[in-house]
């Protein structure tokens, strides 16, 4: 085994995805994307009117409507089972990790390190965590990485210059209609080149820009003439862009809070780096790279920083938000070690037994992770009571009907997405509203005019309006 560091970072990969992926239960959001997206393979809603449930958001323009389309083809094909959203997941990850070793060829073809930025981006928690969590970046990632790829080739390697930047142009308009502007953050990569290389004069970074820009203001143009696009993203403009800068929908009370998860992320990237620098010093110089790679440094941390320091604008902030930046994070660091981690893989060859040894750690973990996740398998990851009632609930009253809510419990707004995505259940809060049914926590006293109904249930109980 001449490198064994792919295996190594495919066992660390695995180990960190594939056993929680295929667990039962997600973060809030992921559920939520889900339930939109198999609706879309079920025939509610259309591709520019989703549909969530028909009690909240029977039309849902919280969101651009890409990835919801892209996953509803899953759910026609594969079914709405419980893995189909797993699935998507796990090709979204390969798929970023292809793309991301072919960055890696395009900028250093004689290296055989096209794991380490890999390894890199992949140990950063929130990565892995957006995977495991079916959340919007998954998909909007893929489109950026394609995107920086087709600038590199335009811009590093000089081929077909105007076709690669509108298609680049062209990626990152499906990165917007994944996630909206967040996700077109490279519109500005010519620029940020030019800064960087200065390798042409102002006019010829213009001229790069208007080819990146052209698809995306082509496709504004098309949105404000055809009425039902039109009424789309005006709807997604008042439920999103102006709720965010109105503060309705704040998660932090700091505008610097981006920059801390971004510290908290970037810990293992940044302890590795420190480590190859510190085991290399005596052999290579620390700036070595630096000094071979430093136009090429600097873009790529320059293009993450575009990603990253919007964010700031506004008190909307999330750790995960962050991923579609870090792979050239990732990328720039990679760069920075690139000749350490040359000649210490060049020195390791020379010891057949400890090459062989790591190779075989990591198909160890590959093979761990995979035999963990048969016996984790279909397990909650979280919510665990929440999601046996529902099953046990929703079993007994049947799938496809409306069910209300309590005070205490309508807001818990996790159990409208367990609902309509495992039960195709909507929930009512107004009690006003008559329903054959009522869901509510066991802490509560008894409803006037319904009966219990016993089930085994571990947080909430079901009951049913007296005739």
């Amino acid at each position: 085994m001449k490198n064994p560091f792919p295996w190594l970072t495919i066992g660390i990969c695995s180990l960190l995805l594939i056993p929680a992926l295929f667990m039962d239960g997600m973060f809030l959001d992921g559920v939520f994307y889900a339930a939109i997206s198999k609706n879309y393979a079920t025939g509610f809603g259309t591709f520019w009117n989703p549909y969530y449930s028909a009690t909240v958001f029977p039309s849902m323009h919280e969101q651009p409507p890409l990835m919801f389309f892209l996953q509803g083809l899953f759910f026609k094909v594969l079914g709405v089972g419980l893995y189909t959203e797993r699935i998507y997941c796990l090709l979204t990850a390969i798929i970023s990790v292809l793309l991301i070793c072919r960055c890696w060829k395009i900028i250093a073809p004689a290296s055989k390190t096209q794991w380490l930025p890999v390894l890199f981006w992949f140990t950063m928690p929130v990565t892995f965590y957006i995977f495991i969590n079916n959340l919007e970046e998954c998909t909007m990632g893929i489109f950026v990485l394609a995107a920086m790829i087709h600038l590199l080739r335009a811009l590093h390697l000089k081929q077909r210059e105007t076709m690669h930047l509108m298609l680049a142009g062209g990626m990152l308009l499906l990165a917007g209609l994944t996630k909206g502007i967040q996700g077109m953050f490279l519109l500005g990569a010519p620029f940020c080149w030019w800064i960087c290389t200065r390798d042409t004069g102002f006019k010829v970074m213009i001229r790069r820009s208007f080819f990146v820009v052209l698809l995306p203001a082509l496709f504004v143009l098309y949105a404000w003439l055809t009425p039902v696009v039109h009424e789309s993203f005006s709807a997604y403009f008042n439920a999103r862009i102006i709720g965010t800068f109105s503060h309705r929908n704040d998660t932090s009370d700091s505008h610097f809070h981006i920059l801390y998860e971004l510290l908290l992320d970037s810990l293992p990237l940044l302890v590795m780096t420190a480590i190859v620098l510190f085991a290399s010093r005596k052999n290579i110089a620390l700036l070595t790279g630096w000094n071979q790679h430093k136009k090429l440094i600097l873009f790529f941390a320059l293009s993450s920083a575009t990603g990253i320091f919007p964010l700031m604008i506004t008190m909307e902030q999330r750790g995960f938000y962050l991923v579609p930046a870090l792979p050239f994070l990732a990328l720039a660091f990679s760069l920075l070690i690139a000749p350490q981690i040359d000649f210490m893989m060049e020195k390791l060859n020379r010891r057949k037994k400890l090459t062989a040894l790591i190779g075989s750690f990591g198909i160890f973990l590959t093979a761990g992770a995979l035999i963990s996740s048969l016996f984790l398998y279909g397990k909650p990851k979280r919510d665990s009571d929440r999601i046996h009632d529902m099953y046990v609930i929703f079993s007994y009253t049947g799938y496809q009907t409306t069910a209300l809510l309590s005070e205490k419990t309508k807001y818990e707004w996790s159990l409208y997405a367990y609902a309509m995505r495992n039960h195709d259940v909507s929930f009512l809060q107004n009690k006003w509203i008559p329903s054959l049914w009522l869901l509510q926590d066991k802490s509560e006293p008894i409803p006037a005019g319904y009966q219990w109904v016993p089930l085994s249930t571990q947080q909430y109980y079901l009951f049913k309006r007296r005739p």
